[in-house]
């Protein structure tokens, strides 16, 4: 008899044990989760950052420092300058690391810095034309379109409006002009082609013969007007058009990055 009370006891302890564990599992999971998509927002100052790090079981991984199948979606943040980037989707089949100092990181981004290494990192950088024409216009006050399409990107300036036309007070009234569309208004477009040259996004321009020489000056200085982080040396890149959309996509065998912004 007291032996089966033993063995129920027993039974019940194992069951509590694997319980908590799963309990910590999950809890600890999600404040890491949590934890980087606050700073990662933080940092690049986005309206929504979703982390993933792996499933459950998530501890015995983390505790011999590596996580498989890690991923993160960033939304609407924003580059130098203020230049809104759409969305960016990262993800990794596996993620090296320090537990302790990825643990310290997480209570707070000031602590020691560290190295991780991503496997088969693979990142997607949205931009859409809507941000991309606020940004252009913003810094290009002669700009008055901004159109993204599959052949390239086509940016129109606009004209100098024409002086009113008085008519002699001695005349009749002249009938009203028609209002002019807004495409009238607008030069013919400067073609650009955005790259990617030496790691750094370029809007290359492809064609000005279009436009006048009073125009020219503020097409060339579009080319380099948008900074976004340098693309590192270990990942190949290529970009991709659609309409209203520009895609950026990046990939690479290994991939080693420093975070924190405490010493190193």
């Amino acid at each position: 008899m007291r032996r089966r009370r033993l063995v129920r006891w027993i039974g019940v302890a194992a069951i509590l044990v694997v319980g908590l564990y799963f309990v910590v599992d999950v809890v600890t999971l999600q404040y890491l989760q949590s934890r980087a998509g606050a700073e990662v927002a933080r940092g690049m100052a986005a309206q929504g950052v979703k982390v993933h790090l792996g499933s459950v079981p998530f501890l015995p991984g983390f505790l011999f420092g590596h996580t498989s199948n890690v991923g993160a979606t960033i939304d609407g943040a924003t580059a130098s300058g203020g230049f809104g980037v759409d969305q960016i989707d990262f993800t990794a089949s596996t993620v090296h690391y320090s537990p302790s100092h990825m643990f310290s990181l997480a209570r707070s981004l000031f602590a020691t810095q560290t190295k991780v290494t991503f496997a088969q990192p693979q990142c997607t950088v949205q931009l859409a034309e809507s941000d991309l024409s606020q940004f252009i216009e913003h810094n290009v006050p002669d700009v008055g379109q901004v159109s993204v399409k599959p052949t390239g990107i086509e940016i129109r300036f606009k004209l100098p409006l024409l002086p009113a036309v008085t008519a002699p007070t001695s005349s009749p009234s002249p009938s009203p002009s028609p209002t002019p569309k807004p495409e009238d208004q607008l030069t013919e477009p400067a073609r650009f082609l955005p790259r990617i040259e030496n790691g750094h996004f370029v809007l290359t321009l492809i064609d000005v013969s279009q436009i006048g020489t009073e125009f020219r000056d503020d097409a060339a200085r579009i080319e380099n007007l948008i900074s976004l982080p340098p693309v590192p040396s270990s990942m190949n890149s290529d970009v991709r058009l659609g309409k209203g959309v520009i895609v950026i996509e990046s990939q690479g065998l290994t991939l080693t990055v420093t975070i924190g912004e405490g010493p190193s």
